[in-house]
């Protein structure tokens, strides 16, 4: 597989939204990517009558971005290439293993001056290696019980040797129910500006710590699936729950302790955690029509400067509704989907409200093609002022990454789709 993006965005003011005797230059942006890829995924059969298969899969990349926000410039190269060896074999109908050996390599270019650009030469380079071998057994009997611990060893240059473990257990007592649990550690190697570009689209000041920790952090949960026939068919009833405490994870802290009108990368210390607990039923109502429903309770919590709060911009709730209707011939196709969002809190711990969207889309069969037409943000529901302080974007508090619901209103699209089948 090869692919590559060519990606240019241009935004900011325009001179008709300034008061004429405004002597301000244009606040404008500009994100320029490039972007390669390569993948290569071989594999052979050893023993068929066993599963038993080895299989190389080789990927690179090559990221390079160039970032214009008003005055600051922040731009990226990065370099990855990453390689997997597995080998995988069933012992007995029951028993499979399956190990493997990893090794990642990542290379980060980065130029950033919040005053202007800098020239190539003055630019921050970072690199990690990082080699690995994994482990992971797993035992199933019959369609009832599958259980599967696994554990990798990986060694960076930069952070040192780390252990993750994980354990995944299904089990399905009748054809009506089936439970899965799972639990897990993972370590992840944080880069505050390449992950987080957009947060550089404020007057705020940037600081980043020096000592920069791994991420760590466990993940446990279990999910409980129904199958219920009801009134002649069947109610897909699914119900689940996930948690994640955080030990080390790079936050980002707003106007904190380090000033007003700041943005602060640093270390965790305290508590951060997130749980997530979601329902969801589908049911076909009568011939053609099925219905979906879902609701996600989010409780996602972090510590800045010493005090525990609700983490800045992440919806307290989630609901959604979707129907979808399709013609005893299957030549049309009716969806319309309404989408509840829950209200959060913002940097300054005011709040924003809950709202509601809507989504439809018809569409109409042919032999080789389909036409849809459709719209998005039926309700036309809007920020009335996404951009703080837009009339002074050269302030420190300007600041345009608070975007918590759609800028713009209601939108209509048409499309055509092609089926390319076989002679």
């Amino acid at each position: 597989m090869v692919r590559s993006l060519h990606d240019e965005r241009e935004g900011g003011q325009s001179r008709k939204h300034l008061a004429a005797s405004s002597s301000e230059p244009l606040y404008s942006t500009s994100v320029k990517t490039n972007r390669y890829e390569m993948q290569w995924k071989n594999g052979f059969t050893l023993n068929a009558d066993h599963n038993t298969s080895i299989a190389l899969m080789l990927h690179g990349s090559w990221h390079d971005a160039d970032n214009m926000f008003g005055k600051t410039q922040y731009d990226v190269t990065q370099k990855n290439g990453y390689a997997q060896l597995m080998f995988e074999t069933d012992i007995t109908e029951k028993h499979n293993i399956s190990v493997g050996a990893s090794f990642n390599h990542d290379y980060y270019d980065e130029r950033f001056n919040p005053l202007g650009p800098l020239p190539k030469a003055e630019s921050k380079v970072t690199k990690e290696t990082t080699p690995g071998l994994y482990a992971q057994y797993t035992y199933k009997l019959g369609d009832k019980l599958t259980v599967m611990p696994g554990v990798r060893w990986d060694h960076s240059d930069r952070y040192g040797s780390f252990v993750t473990p994980r354990l995944h257990i299904k089990y399905s007592p009748s054809e009506i129910v089936t439970l899965r649990t799972s639990i897990g550690k993972g370590y992840r190697s944080p880069h505050a500006l390449a992950e987080n570009v957009t947060l550089l689209a404020s007057g705020r000041e940037i600081v980043i710590d020096s000592d920069l920790k791994q991420e760590e952090a466990w993940n446990m949960g279990a999910s409980l699936g129904f199958n219920i026939p009801l009134f002649g068919k069947n109610l897909e009833l699914n119900a689940e729950y996930y948690y994640t405490d955080f030990k080390h994870q790079m936050i980002m802290n707003f106007d904190g302790a380090k000033g007003e009108h700041t943005l602060s990368f640093e270390n965790l210390d305290g508590k951060s955690y997130s749980h997530t607990f979601q329902v969801d039923a589908t049911y076909a109502l009568f011939s053609g029509m099925t219905a979906t429903a879902a609701f996600r309770l989010n409780d996602v919590k972090c510590t800045y400067d010493g005090v525990l709060r609700q983490k800045p911009l992440t919806s307290r709730y989630k609901g959604l509704l979707t129907l979808s209707y399709k013609t005893p011939l299957e030549l049309w196709q009716f969806d319309a989907t309404g989408q509840l969002n829950g209200g959060g809190e913002l940097y300054d711990r005011s709040r924003y409200p809950a709202y509601f969207q809507l989504q439809a889309q018809v569409t109409r069969e042919f032999h080789n093609f389909s036409l849809y037409l459709g719209g998005e943000n039926l309700t036309n529901y809007k920020i009335a002022n996404p951009i703080l302080h837009s009339h002074h974007p050269w302030s420190a508090a300007f600041d345009a990454t608070q975007v918590w619901a759609p800028v713009t209103g209601a939108m209509a699209y048409v499309g055509i789709r092609f089926k390319l089948e076989k002679l």
